[in-house]
């Protein structure tokens, strides 16, 4: 089968169109100024420390004291373990002070740490 001959005209046609000037690139949209955002409120500074304010404490007690303090917290609706313990602690040192007739002095020094020393006996 005999080759036909290519068209130059169809070749033409091809490179006219990719080497005509484009068409210009769609106006990108208006740049708007950015919105600006009032600053958040600064909170005001912690207030001095009060009776309601907390801290982290630890003890060893004995298992079975804590298994019933933990049963009568669950047994007790809106009762926690931490408001359990600091009324307990609350009374027991109101009793210690109603025995001695007086509050203990605010200026206690520094507790002593580590275990008890314990005295021979004799």
């Amino acid at each position: 089968m005999p080759s036909r001959p290519h068209s130059h005209r169809q070749h033409r046609g091809v490179l006219e169109e990719l080497l005509a000037p484009s068409e210009p690139p769609p106006a990108a949209p208006p740049i708007t100024p950015p919105t600006v955002v009032p600053p958040a409120p600064i909170a005001a500074p912690p207030e001095a420390p009060s009776e309601a304010a907390t801290e982290r404490f630890s003890a060893s007690l004995p298992v079975a004291l804590v298994e019933r303090a933990r049963t009568a917290v669950f047994f007790t609706p809106g009762l926690t373990l931490s408001a359990l313990l600091a009324e307990a602690l609350a009374h027991q040192i109101d009793r210690l002070e109603h025995e001695r007739g007086q509050p203990f002095p605010a200026d206690r020094g520094k507790l002593r740490t580590g275990r008890p020393v314990r005295l021979p006996l004799t």
